[in-house]
């Protein structure tokens, strides 16, 4: 069964959430869980952002309002809802929402239904809920899980289910070594993104930071085409 259409789905649906995760107000100038502070100073303060601009081209959740899919046709959110990394959860799931609103509103021939299911961004607590996910025949693709750890601890279980999960935020290089054909990101992983802070800091003085925050959360790029599956087609 083609994967295209879910995949095209779930990735307006990412795309979205990615921006809308993005506008969320950092205004804690604490340091992430996890992580350490370097420099000296206090920190800079960020401007809340309350709108984003959508470039031109850029992929939008509600398509050109022509889709059809079967009832019941489900994207689902898994990841920490709930612990000491909640607040990034609450971010990508409320981004996630967004978008399938946006996308309901302009498809009555293809409603939308949303699940999530909370790991608290734990690897040892993450196989349960991606299991049970994987099991619901309803859901087409799941966006998560935001951590390299969780991530790392269930690739296999969605891959052999064939159901392909988009992450937002899991940056290690390796987890694109693993063959999975279900795995996609979101972003840069850390070979990408660190030569990149790190030539911007270097060359351009008026980014350097007062305060550098750096995570020791495993987090991670894009695999290739995924397999073939059980899952019910979104047509467009």
């Amino acid at each position: 069964m083609k994967r295209s259409k879910p995949l095209t789905l779930a990735a307006a649906v990412l795309s979205v959430g990615l921006v809308m995760s993005g506008c969320a107000n950092q205004s804690d100038s604490g340091s992430d869980a996890g992580g350490s502070e370097g420099g000296g100073g206090g920190g800079v303060e960020l401007p809340t952002v309350d709108q984003v601009d959508t470039p031109e081209g850029a992929l939008r959740a509600a398509g050109e309002g022509g889709a059809t899919c079967p009832e019941g046709t489900t994207i689902a959110y898994i990841g920490a809802e709930t612990g000491p990394n909640a607040q990034l959860g609450v971010n990508i799931y409320n981004g996630v929402q967004t978008a399938i609103d946006e996308h309901n509103a302009a498809n009555p021939e293809c409603t939308v239904d949303f699940t999530r299911f909370d790991t608290e961004g734990d690897p040892t607590k993450a196989t349960g809920p991606v299991t049970q996910a994987v099991n619901n025949q309803r859901i087409i693709g799941v966006v998560g899980l935001p951590f390299s750890g969780e991530s790392k601890a269930t690739g296999n279980i969605f891959e052999q289910a064939g159901l392909v999960h988009v992450t937002p935020a899991a940056t290690n290089p390796t987890l694109t070594d693993n063959g999975w054909r279900t795995f996609f990101r979101g972003l840069g992983n850390d070979a990408v993104q660190g030569p990149a802070a790190a030539e911007m800091m270097t060359t351009q003085p008026s980014s350097r930071p007062r305060r550098s925050t750096w995570s020791r959360t495993t987090r991670t790029t894009a695999s290739a085409s995924a397999p073939p599956s059980r899952r019910p087609s979104a047509t467009r």
